[in-house]
């Protein structure tokens, strides 16, 4: 999946599946964004950006509730959904 903003590459999705994606690159097809699925099926586990990992904690139907940076303990809670 790519986005296009006025016929300009910003940036794309490599998927395992039809829900799960694996990585987020740039417009120059460089990895933003990596994600790690262990825990439930089609909600990833981890997320590494950039030079941190986080934890990601989602509640009984998937929704993300918190992120966790592993490198410094801080907590990110999401309010009704969180964009990742």
């Amino acid at each position: 999946m790519a986005k296009f903003i006025d016929g300009q590459l910003q940036g794309s999705w490599l998927y395992k599946d039809q829900l799960e994606p694996i990585a987020e690159l740039d417009a120059n097809g460089d990895f933003v964004s990596i994600f790690a699925y262990g825990e439930k099926p089609h909600v990833p586990s981890l997320m590494h950006k950039g030079n941190v990992t986080y934890k990601i904690v989602s509640d009984h139907l998937g929704s993300v509730r918190q992120v966790i940076d592993l490198t410094t303990g801080n907590i990110g809670a999401c309010q009704g959904s969180c964009r990742l």
